[in-house]
């Protein structure tokens, strides 16, 4: 009996990106931002708290709601499996066919995937070419605790009209248990050039 209960424990252990990717209910982070577009420079702090899940077309969505101190809430979707993590968009009216993959595949070992599909630009939806790498990068001091880490970066095309082309890259940093700890874009659409960070400041689970 004990070879069966070893194997049980390994099991689990293991980890998958959905440890990565908090989802209960009250789950709350505040972050603090600053943003440069062409070389006008902007502050800003805002808190994302995860709300009650929501049944939309047979399909459980995670919902995640933003506010800042001077803008009004917005609502996030995602799909999320213990190894894939979708963005499916900002509004239950308007939901993406083929969510945006954030996160996937085992978080313990770097490795690369593809998304080509539609992604949301504003209000609408545009199609997309997007190169991913996940990496692991050890343990970390987040917010008073020592926890694993790992990073995705993106690189990504955006093909907002026939001659108009968003090129950005993403560079995440997601702490197990924690969630998004850090956020850098840097961009540019036509003449516009832009970069942003958004890092973690309080995390705050959700009480059982």
């Amino acid at each position: 009996m004990i070879l069966p209960a070893l194997a049980l424990a390994l099991m689990s252990e293991t980890e998958t990106v959905s440890d990565y990717f908090p989802v209960k209910p009250g789950t709350t982070w505040v972050y603090q931002s600053n943003a440069e577009v062409n070389g006008r420079k902007s502050f800003s702090t805002d808190s994302d708290t995860v709300l009650e899940p929501m049944l939309l077309n047979g399909i459980t969505y995670t919902v995640i709601e933003s506010r800042g101190v001077n803008s009004a809430a917005s609502r996030s979707f995602y799909e999320v499996t213990a190894d894939q993590i979708g963005f499916a968009g900002m509004s239950e009216n308007a939901l993406l066919p083929l969510p945006f993959t954030i996160l996937q595949g085992d978080p313990t070992k770097a490795h690369d995937w593809e998304f080509t599909g539609g992604v949301v630009v504003g209000t609408a939806e545009a199609p997309a070419e997007i190169k991913a790498r996940l990496k692991p990068l050890g343990t970390r001091d987040v917010v008073g605790r020592k926890v694993p880490v790992i990073e995705v970066v993106m690189d990504m095309k955006i093909f907002y009209s026939e001659d108009q082309t968003i090129t950005a890259t993403h560079t995440s940093l997601y702490g197990k248990g924690i969630g998004l700890i850090e956020f850098k874009e840097v961009g540019s659409f036509g003449t516009q050039k832009n970069q942003k960070v958004r890092k973690l400041a309080r995390f705050r689970e959700a009480t059982p």
